[in-house]
């Protein structure tokens, strides 16, 4: 038993003096890095600015309501709100554009710009926005979402419009070098999708009066 302690001592003497002479000869580091999630929920995280706005316009931001103005920054979580006469166009940091008509709420809820990991992810509450994409559909075609109450709206590269309220949603696809798809439904261009409650889109034709809305 006595033999056992003194070899037991003897061995726990040996690890303490090679930790010693190691830590005197090395560096040791600790790096944290956020995950995607946690970078893309930061709320400091300034992701675009306003280029034109009429009428009123504004955000959420955390617990406080901010009025909207020319060459204002957006930041990440920001919920855009228009009012009856307010539309609001927002250059975003991947060169892509999203115009908010009136009577729309919208939270910016995604966007990370990082090569083949880009997304963004919009959640359309109730109102119409129109959408010319950026770099990030280029980078990441699979990292563009649009969520309504009744969809999600998978974009690769388009100009659309997309209009929401408790009852339905209607995707009109204006332009498309791509692919769109609503529910998992691909959608073409010049044609329009609408989504009643929990129902399948039905698709049909772009009328002019579609085009000119």
């Amino acid at each position: 038993m006595k033999t056992t302690s003194v070899r037991l001592i003897s061995f726990l003497i040996l690890i303490f003096v090679f930790v010693s002479s190691s830590s005197s000869s090395s560096s040791f580091f600790f790096f944290f890095s956020p995950t995607r999630s946690e970078a893309s929920e930061s709320p400091d995280k300034k992701i675009g600015m306003v280029m034109a706005l009429t009428g009123t316009a504004s955000v959420l931001r955390g617990t406080s309501n901010v009025t909207l103005a020319e060459k204002d920054e957006v930041f990440l979580s920001d919920v855009v709100t228009t009012g009856p006469d307010g539309k609001v166009q927002i250059l975003f940091d991947d060169d892509g554009t999203v115009t908010f008509g009136p009577d729309t709420e919208c939270e910016l809820s995604d966007f990370v710009l990082d090569g083949t990991n880009s997304s963004f992810g919009a959640d359309l509450w109730h109102g119409t926005i129109r959408v010319i994409t950026g770099v990030i559909t280029e980078s990441n075609p699979e990292g563009f979402k649009i969520v309504t109450p009744h969809t999600t709206i998978g974009v690769r590269g388009t100009i659309l419009t997309v209009e929401a309220d408790l009852d339905h949603t209607t995707l009109h696809v204006n332009n498309t070098s791509r692919s769109v798809t609503i529910n998992g439904v691909t959608v073409r261009e010049s044609q329009k999708a609408t989504v009643t409650g929990s129902g399948q889109p039905v698709i049909e034709s772009m009328t002019q009066e579609d085009r000119d809305s």
